[in-house]
């Protein structure tokens, strides 16, 4: 049984397991908003661990801000890369967070100068690349597109060009583009 941090609603959203060991990411409630939730299987047990808030200064558990997280990837048990946007800012920003095998550490991550950003998926085939998928929104303008960004080397997120599809609705076309997950086989952007 996974164990239940907060007084209110916690679910998970992705996990990554790799040997012995599983990282499962997601979100719990917390006083005025939503905040990151990892638990760590070891083979017998699951135990919470806690994540980084976006500023990266302390536990997000009970702080006022809305923090989701919505994927994960493990490359080894030392190496796990988890990624969701927060609204730390008044404007919904990509969010990334390295595990190192004992904590989490927040890794720098693009955003576009669209109204939100959101990360929805991760893939990490080593300890040296990973790739996250999601999308964008230009809330002035009602379009909204994909968002696809690689790390290399174990250091941050860079944006990488991905393609949009026009959707035609009511006789209307806008791009309506969303990527959920990722999947890569081996290292190197997509």
């Amino acid at each position: 049984t996974s164990p239940d941090p907060s007084s209110v609603t916690d679910y998970l959203n992705g996990v990554s397991c790799v040997q012995q060991f599983c990282m499962a990411v997601g979100n719990q409630g917390a006083r005025g908003g939503i905040a990151p939730l990892a638990e760590t299987w070891d083979g017998a047990t699951w135990e919470v661990v806690p994540m980084l808030d976006p500023n990266g200064s302390s536990p997000a558990n009970g702080l006022p801000t809305d923090t989701l997280v919505n994927g994960v990837s493990c490359a080894a048990p030392s190496f796990c890369v988890a990624v969701g946007e927060s609204d730390f800012t008044g404007r919904w920003t990509t969010l990334a967070e390295r595990w190192d095998g004992a904590s989490w550490s927040m890794v720098p991550s693009g955003d576009t100068p669209s109204f939100e950003d959101y990360l929805l998926g991760v893939a990490c085939p080593s300890t040296r690349s990973c790739t996250a998928v999601g999308s964008y929104i230009n809330g002035h303008a009602g379009l909204n597109g994909t968002l696809g960004e690689d790390m290399g080397d174990g250091g941050s997120f860079s944006i990488v060009a991905s393609p949009d599809q026009a959707l035609s609705l009511g006789g209307l076309s806008t791009p309506a583009n969303h990527l959920f997950s990722v999947s890569c086989p081996g290292t190197g952007p997509f």
